[in-house]
C-alpha cells in the first residue's frame, strides 16, 4: 500500500455492532445474516409509526412496544435489525422470522442504542471520504500535470498494492502498471482485464448512482485464485472502458477489499477525464495534421520556403519521392457513418505503411481517403521499386478496408513524384484514375499507369485540336434526339455486333439498325466502317479524358 495514512474501516455489520461493549453482553433470540451492512438506527415507535423504508437500519425498542407480532412489518419494510430492551422470554421463546432479532438488558437505553449505530456509521462513513479525498487529490495531482493514463495507472498500483489495466472500449489494452508485482507480465494482466471485462457483458452507457459501480472476480492464476476488481469508466454517459485491479495474492481482508474499492471509485473519474484530455489532444493535432495534407494535395504553398517551414513543424521531409493513394467507396458517407469513423479508417490506412521509417500522412479529403506516402527512390535501371511498393500499399489497403466496410471499394493511386512541392501532381493522376476505374467499372486496384491508353491519349485530350476533334464528332450526336451517342457507344463497345448491342440496349433489333441510320447520318460517316468506329470511339475518349482531367483539377485547385 501506498503512504496514504487514512484508515479505511469496513461497512458496519450488525455483528461489529454487538461487539460494542453497550451490546456486548446481549443475547440471540432469533439468528439472521449478521454481516448485513447498517446505516442508522430508529425507535420502534417512530419506524412502527408510518411505512417508510428500513432497509439497512437497525430497529430499537422496548419489549411491549415491539412484539413477535410487529416482526412481519419490519422484515417486509427491510429492516436489517431488531434490538428489544428486556425482552420476555415467554412471548418471544418461539419467535418465528428472518430478521435478526437480539435481546439486550435494562442498563443500556434505547437512546444509547441508537445513539452508539449512528456514531459508528458517521464515522466509517468519515473514514471513507477522508480516504477518498486523499486517494482523489493523489491522482488528480497526475492529472492537473499531464502525465497521461500509465502514470495515472502506475500510481493506484502504489495506492492500491494491486496490479492496474485499462481497456478502452474495444477491449485493447491501453495501460498497465505491474511494476510491484512480478509475478504477472503486462500480457497476463491484459488478458485477466479482458477476461473480466468479458463476464462483465456490455459497457453501460450511463450511471444511475454517484458511485462508479465496482465488481468482483475471483480468477485463477498461477494454481491460486486471485481477487479482481473491475469498474466501467464512463464519461458524459459515453462509455469509455473497463479500470481493473488484479491482487497480488488471494491473502486479503475485507479491509482491504473496502480500501480498494474506494480507490477504484476514485480512479475511474480521473481515468476518464484523461482520456477525454488526450482524446481533444489527438483531434486538435488530427486537424492540424489534416489541414497539412490538404495543402500538400492541393498545393497551397506560396512557394518551397512556406513549405519547408510547415513541413519542418510537422518533421516531414521535402525532399523524397513520394505518391498518393486515394479510397473512395460507394455510399462510404452514409446515415449511419461519422467524422469519427472515417478518421478511424483514415488512421487504419495509415497504419498500414510498414515498419520503415518512411514518411506517411492521410486524411480525409471530401469524399475520399487519402494517403501520402514517401516511396523508394529512382535508381538507374531496372524496375521502378518506388511505382511498385506504392501499388502494393495499394492492394493491401484495399483488402484491409474492403473487410471492414462491405461496400465496394475503389482504389486508385498517382505516379510517384520528386519533392513534397509536387505531391499534388500524383493526386490528381490518382483522382483522374479514380473517374476512370469507376466509369470503367474497376473492383481491384488500379494505378495512373495502369490505364496506358487513356493516359497516352491524357495530353491529346487536353489540346485545343483533341476537344475540338471530340466536339466535332460527338455535337452532332449529343443534338440529336433518341440517345444516338449511347447507341453509337455501345455498337462499338461490342465490336460492332448489331444483335449484342439491341440486348444490351434493351431494344428491338430493327430500333438499333434505326438509331444506327440516324447516328450515321448525323456525323456524315457510315458507322458499319471500321474506321469510322474508330473515330468515333476516339473522340468519345477524348471527350471522357477532357471531362475526368477537368474535373479532377478543379477538385485539386478547390479542395
Amino acid at each position: 500500500m501506498d503512504d496514504i495514512d487514512v484508515e479505511v474501516s469496513e461497512h458496519l455489520t450488525i455483528a461489529r455492532l454487538l461487539e460494542e461493549q453497550p451490546l456486548r453482553h446481549a443475547w440471540s433470540i432469533a439468528d439472521g445474516d449478521r454481516s448485513v451492512p447498517l446505516e442508522w438506527a430508529r425507535s420502534a415507535q417512530e419506524a412502527l409509526a408510518n411505512a417508510s423504508d428500513l432497509t439497512r437500519t437497525a430497529v430499537v425498542g422496548d419489549d411491549g412496544v415491539l412484539t413477535p407480532e410487529t416482526l412481519p412489518v419490519l422484515e417486509e419494510r427491510g429492516a436489517a435489525l431488531v434490538l428489544v430492551r428486556e425482552p420476555h422470554a415467554e412471548r418471544w421463546a418461539s419467535v418465528q422470522t428472518g430478521l435478526p432479532v437480539v435481546g439486550f438488558g435494562s442498563g443500556t437505553p434505547v437512546d444509547g442504542v441508537i445513539r452508539l449505530v449512528a456514531q459508528l456509521a458517521l464515522a466509517h462513513e468519515s473514514h471513507v471520504l477522508r480516504y477518498a479525498t486523499t486517494v482523489h487529490e493523489k491522482l488528480a495531482t497526475l492529472l492537473h500535470r499531464g502525465v497521461g493514463i500509465e502514470a495515472i495507472c502506475q500510481q493506484l498500483e502504489r495506492i492500491t498494492g494491486c496490479a492496474v489495466a485499462f481497456l478502452d472500449a474495444t477491449s485493447t489494452l491501453q495501460a498497465v502498471a505491474r511494476d510491484q508485482h512480478p509475478w504477472i507480465d503486462s500480457t497476463t494482466a491484459g488478458s485477466i482485464a479482458r477476461r473480466v471485462s468479458t463476464e462483465e457483458g456490455a459497457l453501460p452507457s450511463a450511471l444511475d448512482g454517484h458511485h462508479h459501480p465496482v465488481h468482483e472476480h475471483l480468477v485463477d492464476v498461477l494454481d491460486h485464485s486471485t481477487q479482481v476488481l473491475c469498474s466501467p469508466v464512463t464519461v458524459a454517459e459515453r462509455a469509455e472502458g473497463w479500470l481493473v485491479l488484479i491482487a497480488a495474492s488471494d491473502d486479503h481482508t475485507g479491509h482491504d477489499t473496502a480500501a480498494r474499492v474506494i480507490a477504484l471509485q476514485e480512479a475511474v473519474s480521473i481515468v476518464g477525464t484523461e482520456v477525454l484530455r488526450t482524446r481533444s489532444i489527438e483531434r486538435a493535432e488530427e486537424r492540424a495534421r489534416g489541414n497539412f495534407v490538404h495543402a500538400l494535395l492541393h498545393g497551397r504553398f506560396s512557394n518551397t520556403a512556406d513549405l519547408a517551414a510547415r513541413a519542418a513543424h510537422r518533421r516531414f521531409p521535402t525532399d523524397r519521392r513520394f505518391g498518393v493513394a486515394i479510397v473512395q467507396a460507394h455510399g462510404l458517407i452514409a446515415e449511419n457513418d461519422s467524422p469519427q469513423h472515417l478518421a478511424n479508417m483514415a488512421r487504419t490506412a495509415l497504419r498500414l505503411r510498414g515498419t520503415d521509417d518512411r514518411a506517411a500522412l492521410s486524411a480525409v479529403v471530401g469524399d475520399v481517403i487519402a494517403v501520402v506516402r514517401e516511396v523508394a527512390p529512382t535508381t538507374r535501371s531496372g524496375s521502378d521499386k518506388g511505382s511498385a511498393e506504392l501499388a502494393s500499399y495499394a492492394t493491401a489497403l484495399h483488402r484491409r478496408l474492403q473487410s471492414e466496410t462491405q461496400r465496394r471499394l475503389l482504389v486508385t493511386y498517382g505516379r510517384p513524384v520528386e519533392g513534397a512541392i509536387r505531391i499534388s501532381e500524383s493526386y490528381r493522376e490518382a483522382r483522374i484514375a479514380l473517374s476512370l476505374a469507376d466509369q470503367l467499372g474497376k473492383t481491384e486496384p488500379v494505378g495512373f499507369l495502369d490505364m496506358r491508353t487513356h493516359v497516352t491519349l491524357l495530353d491529346l485530350a487536353l489540346s485545343r485540336e483533341g476537344r475540338s476533334y471530340a466536339d466535332e464528332m460527338l455535337s452532332p450526336l449529343r443534338q440529336a434526339t433518341g440517345d444516338l451517342e449511347e447507341a453509337a457507344r455501345t455498337y462499338i463497345a461490342d465490336g460492332g455486333n448489331l444483335t449484342q448491342a439491341s440486348r444490351d440496349l434493351n431494344v428491338h433489333r430493327n430500333t438499333m439498325l434505326y438509331k444506327l441510320d440516324r447516328a450515321s447520318k448525323a456525323i456524315a460517316q457510315d458507322l458499319r466502317d471500321p474506321e469510322t468506329q474508330f473515330s468515333l470511339w476516339l473522340a468519345m475518349k477524348l471527350d471522357l479524358l477532357a471531362q475526368t482531367a477537368d474535373q479532377a483539377a478543379r477538385t485539386v485547385e478547390s479542395g
